[in-house]
């Protein structure tokens, strides 16, 4: 049939088809255009199916190990071994082991490099490969007892790869394997109602967010039988932490009551109304359950980080989007501010208190280069961020970079279903952290000193306990009623205090006892210990930043500091008293309860929080998280941006241009470039947009530019005149020459220069334009490799074409029999607007 050329070669029936086509066909290309806009060219022959060339993309910034996130991630996938060399049948005794080692360790890999590398082409869809997906599903990785509990998003991952995706040939993964994911999804998360069974309210998520996605893009009508779940004698299953909600319409949601015990009900629309209603809940604070207690455990954390990561990229709807990329950036954010010195300070230090095998158990190493010691634990969890493929800003990148003499970072985690807490803080240099909490329970404080190296330190902490904490076990066992004031604690426990220590693969330095006080170094960090009766008291410094020497920082000491039972005065001659529980400028002046997630570093603010908006900024990099709205915006809140992401726009009520009916094919891709300020429509009285009219190379211009510089865009007047045919007072002249300044236009002829304003665009133009758009203004496709009946290799417009329609730029015209691209017809502002919008990634508005 023809396929998206004009409006009025099709009925009505048909558009409604293609329409329907269309936003089936958006969830696949998105995935597609992450994939492309990452990977590297694969050959300089024939191109690879799934790669586009990515020479003028914007540079992602380098993490600590010097490399960016893709090239880790391409180091990653040249580790993986050819599938082919496994057998079907595992060798050994423990052959359920085996298998869960090859999921953890290679599975996503595999699917990778078949995806991406020509000469992986068909070894994911053999035997070892299907029976590792199949596998995966059958021991219920989403709702085992224990971590993996909490991986119920993951089996969305390898639907990806099947051919149910848009480009030629692009069946990775065999039926069998495909069928069996979806099946467990319809009978075991649905049908079983197991997405209701895990109890535990982290790891709800975990499973919402798998069910969410298959429901979104596979089975919109499917339903629950009950909100909730039934224990053997009939009762509501106990233990869980869903509860009777609603969430408003007027706020994007249905506006039904989800009744708990009852049904049926929609699953995907439950299972997004719930979505809604959890993230409000931790971030805009409106009704319970509220907090975001978990987003400072490594445990959880880990996961939550790739979850929102697959939500973010994988969700059809652009408000679930934004929603995800925000709560995915703040879950790194809580985890990545609490790190310096090789591990975790503070609090959330407590799951990493001895560098147990679990403890590094959050990538920083995938995101961020920093931090080399993985653990075993990690294996699984490097494998999904690298396939969900969503690399962080160059701002969040930034922020791993500690570059600033101290930092003191702040959060407020409420608890999800008890009193309201008032804090925890951490002050962090380079060399050392030293954090504490008070809240509902206290949960303690601990100091952490850096060793040589990325991995090794020393960890220390004081309480009244005369038992040591159990070997390599996750713990909130810390210090005790701990007073902070930066670099010092004044320890107040009314009982005997105990000095304990663990040592991560390095001893101090240098150890010495004198005047009653222990001087530890280690490298540049000089630690003072004192235990009295029943109080204690800590100070660290650092060489060349406070002290100029180890010998000059232990007189300082015992000059001037003294320890009492109600108070203990640093070096420095500042006191800390009783009531004084945290201080960054002067003992006690914390002002509790403290905002979500605030960091203050010698260079300024880092991370500030108003009134429901988090500002995150360094280095001239910007993103403002506006959660009242669900929106962000700035120069770096996207893996490379250098423009403006806009915010997720809010659908209209009704149409905006007369000639663009809610029926129209374009209208969700004129609506989104309207609503996000790139165009101002062809007429204003009525307003119009001209969906079917030819764009011209005049119109083309604004469109190009607004792509690339950001909504709203309007360049100076020339000075001069550039194109024999643009005179200087034209509208067209700003526009013209400022596409020509920036290389993005050769004109139409030369001797003299011409631009040729109001000559129509054709499809292969529009290819070129937006191309470039996406990748630069120098950019050059592959050679072409003849996919369609209408486009000869030897036409110069054939790898234009070929390489947008790989980049879900440009759709084919004609499907059946032959695949038609229509190159030379004319490029309709409809078109075009749809040409814009996929270039540009932006969320879509709909009706």
């Amino acid at each position: 049939m023809k396929y998206l050329v004009n409006s009025n070669r099709s009925t009505a029936a048909q558009w409604n088809s293609i329409r329907s086509s269309f936003k089936s066909f958006s969830f696949f290309w998105r995935i597609a255009l992450l994939l492309s806009l990452v990977l590297p060219l694969q050959s300089l022959g024939q191109p690879d199916v799934f790669a586009s060339a990515n020479a003028s993309l914007p540079e992602q910034a380098k993490g600590g190990d010097g490399l960016t996130f893709e090239e880790r991630r391409q180091d990653w996938m040249g580790s993986m071994p050819d599938p082919r060399g496994f057998s079907t049948v595992p060798s050994g005794t423990n052959k359920e082991a085996e298998l869960d080692d090859r999921v953890e360790n290679y599975l996503f890999g595999w699917l990778e490099n078949c995806a991406t590398k020509s000469s992986w082409r068909d070894k994911c869809r053999g035997e070892v490969v299907t029976q590792m997906i199949t596998w995966f599903v059958s021991t219920d990785y989403w709702i085992d007892k224990g971590p993996k509990q909490q991986r119920g998003y993951a089996m969305m991952i390898p639907l990806k790869y099947y051919a149910t995706s848009p480009y030629p040939g692009a069946d990775i993964i065999s039926k069998i394997a495909y069928d069996a994911v979806l099946k467990r999804y319809r009978k075991r998360m649905i049908g079983e109602g197991g997405v209701f069974t895990v109890g535990q309210p982290n790891k709800e998520l975990a499973s919402v967010v798998g069910v969410y996605l298959y429901t979104a893009n596979y089975d919109k009508n499917i339903m629950f039988d009950q909100f909730g779940c039934l224990d053997s004698s009939g009762k509501a299953c106990l233990g869980t932490h869903f509860k009777t909600f609603s969430y408003p319409k007027n706020k994007g949601g249905t506006g039904k009551t989800y009744v708990f015990g009852s049904g049926p009900y929609n699953a995907h629309d439950l299972m997004r109304d719930w979505l809604m209603y959890r993230l409000d809940g931790w971030f805009v604070r409106s009704g319970r359950p509220y907090g975001m207690r978990e987003f400072d455990s490594i445990n959880y954390a880990r996961h939550f980080s790739h979850m929102l990561m697959l939500l973010a990229e994988f969700a059809p709807e652009s408000d679930i989007q934004a929603r995800a990329k925000m709560t995915a950036d703040i879950a790194i954010l809580d985890s990545l501010m609490d790190f310096s010195a090789n591990s975790w300070g503070g609090t959330i230090g407590r799951t990493d208190y001895k560098h147990m095998d679990r403890s590094p158990i959050y990538p920083h190493r995938v995101l961020f280069g920093i931090s080399g010691d993985e653990g075993g634990a990690d294996k699984w969890d490097i494998s999904a961020v690298y396939a969900v493929n969503h690399a962080p800003s160059n701002l969040l990148v930034a922020l791993s970079q500690f570059e600033e003499n101290w930092r003191f970072h702040k959060e407020y985690n409420q608890r999800l279903n008890n009193a309201e807490g008032k804090g925890k803080w951490n002050y962090l240099t380079w060399d050392y952290n030293m954090g504490s909490s008070v809240g509902q329970r206290n949960q303690g404080w601990s100091a952490n000193v850096r060793g040589p190296g990325e991995t090794s330190f020393i960890r220390f902490f004081i309480n009244a306990d005369s038992t040591a904490p159990p070997d390599k076990q996750e713990t909130s066992y810390q210090g005790d009623k701990g007073y902070q004031f930066r670099n010092a604690m004044f320890v107040n426990l009314g009982s005997k205090p105990y000095y304990w220590e663990f040592q991560s693969g390095i001893n101090w330095d240098q150890q010495t006892s004198e005047s009653g006080w222990q001087f530890k170094r280690l490298g540049n960090t000089f630690a003072a210990i004192r235990l009295g009766s029943t109080t204690a008291a800590v100070e660290l410094a650092q060489r060349g930043v406070d002290y100029s020497s180890f010998d000059a920082f232990k007189n300082a000491i015992k000059a001037t500091a003294s320890l009492s039972s109600n108070s203990f005065t640093t070096s420095r001659g500042v006191t800390i008293g009783k009531n004084d529980q945290c201080g960054l400028n002067q003992p006690g002046d914390c002002n509790f309860p403290f905002d979500p997630l605030e960091t203050e570093s010698s260079n300024g603010k880092l991370i500030d929080w108003q009134n429901g908006s988090m500002t995150v900024a360094k280095s001239g990099l910007k993103c403002v998280y506006d959660f009242n709205r669900w929106s962000y915006s700035g120069n770096s809140c996207s893996a490379g941006d250098g423009g403006e992401p806009l915010p997720t726009p809010t659908p209209p009520p009704n149409q905006t241009f007369e000639d663009v009916p809610l029926g129209h094919w374009a209208y969700e891709y004129i609506e989104t470039l309207y609503l996000n300020n790139f165009v101002a429509g062809c007429s204003t009285a009525p307003l119009k947009y001209c969906p079917e009219a030819t764009m011209t190379r005049a119109e083309g211009a604004v469109f190009v530019l607004r792509g690339v510089q950001g909504g709203g865009y309007l360049p100076q007047d020339p000075n001069s005149l550039v194109f024999a045919d643009v005179a200087l007072e034209s509208w067209v002249a700003k526009w013209a020459t400022d596409l020509w300044e920036k290389t993005y236009t050769a004109g139409c002829g030369s001797n003299p220069l011409m631009y040729c304003p109001d000559k129509g665009h054709t499809r292969a133009e529009g290819a070129v334009f937006y191309l470039r758009m996406l990748y630069g203004p120098s950019y050059e496709p592959p050679s072409p490799s003849g996919v369609f009946a209408d486009a000869p290799v030897s036409e110069w417009f054939t790898r234009w074409v070929e390489d947008a329609y790989r980049a879900g730029i440009l759709p084919p015209c004609e499907t059946d029999p032959h695949l038609k691209i229509c190159p030379q017809d004319p490029l309709t502002r409809a078109m075009a607007a749809f040409m814009i919008v996929q270039a540009k990634g932006l969320p879509l508005a709909t009706p």
